[in-house]
């Protein structure tokens, strides 16, 4: 016999959230209730992890194509800046060939676009080359050029 519960929007939504596919509330809450008997009845168990998705080749701009767009915003702006500045124009000179994976958030951080995480994992690549491109001592907020970087610029334009 199948009783009414009554329950909170927001319970519902949280239970909402942890639907898979055509789960029913019911469903959710059994599977729930199937872990916290497995847990011992412990309720600070973690959760299962997540299980990451990897993009497929090709889905978003690969980082060495931010090299030159970074190098080229440090030489315009005297060969030092902030994080911020240099990436505002990245973003400019990048526009046109972005592509819709870049401008999605990132699972993992919904405040942060997959674009802006690439261009600094570029940064952290030309730091680490040798020699590098990008001083690697720098202040964390501030993205230096190095002599290396700015042959590399000239060359990559030729």
């Amino acid at each position: 016999m199948s009783q009414v519960v009554r329950i909170s929007e927001t319970i519902y939504k949280r239970l909402e959230s942890l639907a898979r596919g055509f789960d029913t509330p019911g469903s959710v809450i059994e599977r729930l209730l199937d872990f916290y008997k497995k847990s011992g009845g412990k309720l600070d168990t973690p959760p299962p992890p997540r299980i990451k998705v990897r993009l497929s080749r090709g889905e978003k701009t690969p980082s060495k194509d931010y090299y030159q767009p970074i190098l080229k915003a440090l030489v315009d702006l005297g060969g030092r800046a902030s994080v911020h500045e240099v990436l505002n124009r990245v973003e400019r000179a990048m526009k046109p060939i972005l592509k819709e994976k870049d401008r999605e958030s990132l699972p993992s951080n919904p405040n942060e676009l997959r674009w802006v995480n690439t261009a600094k994992w570029a940064r952290k690549d030309m730091t680490m080359m040798k020699p590098p491109l990008l001083k690697p001592n720098s202040p964390k907020t501030i993205w230096e050029i190095t002599e290396a970087g700015r042959k590399f610029l000239v060359q990559s334009n030729q």
